[in-house]
């Protein structure tokens, strides 16, 4: 990732209370729109594209509204599954979970198979079964489970969606958006197991009692012709056509696509895609627990604390823009004693121009306690002590 030296206004101490970050106009949920010449026409009803990173927004066509998902459902019933549950659970499939209909890991009743590899029927061949056969695992029900969804989905910002089911057939109120399912997806990547699992082409799951092999090859053809494609999850019912979460990373920048209700998901996800990495490029400051500045501390029993990047500043910006980057702190001034590790003592910012490209925390590195007598004298004297009882006295 380019990293920006000259171009950056830096400050060794943060004591003043800069400026607030904004929002991009329109919508507070989304962090940055910028804008970029030549955006593609697609055909699908609603599209967006994000940057996984900090979650901008590079382009939306109804990115709003609320549409059915088909089988992208599947990703939040992975996320809550992988959240909850454990891989190595022996998972017995229920007549319920059997017999769903529609896309199938074919799995019979009275099977038993791991959890780990139900979760690859569930997102490699998309198979309804599996994700029956999960809720129960969990939850008890499947109804129980699609509370633990909504629930989940909520948490993670995908405010505008609400499932009725675990695996995405259409049924009335069971809607979402393009939006909410690249925040959706932009969760799950940051999960490492489903990270690897989205991107595998082709994976044998296993039976037990007896031992079978159930071979599974994955339904998103993109991972085996788009370069630096590695995810998601596609999605098909009458209501909610053709649909698909694309992902893909190039050069360090990696992207989400997703388009419902389209004639041509394949060639609208390529040319999202395409537009992302053409007209856009990632540029970062600061990694995850890197130094960021020092604060006051008021009372403290140092005079300040080391404020660190509670997550990695980075985002993207079009490429050639011109504009000049920047760094914003919103820190306190001081901040009070006592100061625990890990405090929030504020944010930083990533700007480009007038526009915010990304935010993270800043918090502290380490304890400072407050200051009394007693602890002032202890650690002025604490050098001598260390001192003499080197030297053999006492």
């Amino acid at each position: 990732m380019w990293r920006m030296t000259a171009a950056l206004i830096l400050a060794a101490f943060c004591f003043l209370r800069a400026a607030p970050a904004r929002a991009a106009a329109g919508d507070p949920s989304i962090l940055y729109v910028p804008t970029a010449g030549g955006a593609p026409s697609v055909s699908a009803d609603a599209a967006v594209v994000m940057d996984c990173l900090s979650g901008s927004v590079l382009y939306e066509k109804r990115a709003n509204r609320p549409m059915h998902p088909a089988s992208i459902t599947k990703m939040m019933t992975a996320i809550v599954a992988l959240e909850v549950g454990y891989l190595g659970d022996v998972v017995t499939v229920s007549s319920n979970a059997a017999n769903t209909p529609g896309s199938s890991m074919g799995i019979s009743r009275g099977e038993r198979y791991l959890l780990e590899d139900l979760l690859a029927g569930l997102m490699i061949v998309s198979g309804n079964d599996a994700a029956v056969a999960i809720s129960e695992h969990i939850s008890g029900t499947e109804p129980a489970f699609v509370e633990m969804m909504n629930e989940r989905a909520r948490e993670i910002g995908a405010v505008n969606t609400t499932f009725v089911n675990s695996y995405g057939i259409s049924e009335p109120g069971h809607l979402t958006t393009a939006y909410d399912l690249a925040l959706i997806a932009r969760h799950g990547l940051s999960i490492p197991y489903f990270a690897r699992l989205v991107s595998t082409r082709d994976k044998d799951a296993w039976r037990l009692d007896p031992l079978r092999e159930v071979p599974l090859s994955n339904t998103n053809r993109l991972l085996w012709g788009f370069q630096g494609a590695d995810g998601v999850k596609t999605g098909t019912t009458g209501a909610a056509g053709a649909c698909l979460c694309s992902s893909a990373t190039r050069d360090g920048m990696r992207v989400i696509a997703v388009v419902l209700h389209s004639d041509s998901r394949w060639e609208d996800s390529e040319a999202l895609l395409e537009y992302a990495f053409r007209n856009f490029e990632a540029a970062g400051s600061f990694e995850k627990g890197e130094s960021v500045c020092e604060v006051v501390v008021d009372r403290g029993l140092r005079p300040t604390v080391e404020a660190v990047a509670a997550s990695r500043l980075a985002g993207v910006i079009p490429r050639g823009g011109g504009d000049t980057l920047r760094i914003v702190f919103d820190m306190e001034r001081p901040v009070r004693a006592p100061v625990l590790r890990g405090q929030r003592l504020g944010s930083v910012s990533l700007w480009a121009g007038d526009r915010i490209v990304a935010t993270t925390d800043a918090v502290a590195a380490h304890d400072v306690e407050k200051r009394t007598l007693f602890r002032s004298l202890a650690a002025l004297y604490a050098p001598i002590l260390r001192v003499l009882s080197i030297a053999g006295v006492g």
